[in-house]
């Protein structure tokens, strides 16, 4: 039996709630804990290390969409049952490393 609710969810709509939960409060209870204990300051952030975040952040999220799942079922489950699919993600996984750092020198040649 599927739970409708008639109030539009603004933040996160697609996930459900069991998980939107910790995601927020996790945010929420780590701002807390470094503004109550003092160790929270704003600081300029530099746009172009953030950038470059965010969108490795994308792709590693969009390999996890792509490999089937995440990468420790992969590497620690998947390699050691000899399945096919773990096996290639960790090609993908070890190719992607290689891409991702030459990206980096390339962008740190740069400057």
């Amino acid at each position: 039996m599927e739970h409708t609710f008639s109030s539009k969810v603004i933040l996160f709509p697609r996930i459900p709630t069991t998980f939107r939960t910790p995601i927020i409060g996790m945010f929420i209870g780590a701002f807390l804990a470094a503004f109550l204990n003092k160790e929270f300051w704003p600081r300029k952030v530099k746009l172009k290390p953030a950038l470059l975040s965010f969108f490795a952040g994308i792709l590693v999220g969009f390999g996890t969409f792509l490999a089937s799942g995440c990468t420790t079922r992969h590497l620690i489950i998947g390699i050691p049952a000899l399945l096919a699919d773990s096996w290639l993600s960790a090609v993908g996984i070890v190719g992607g490393i290689w891409i991702g750092t030459q990206f980096i020198k390339w962008m740190v040649g740069r400057e």
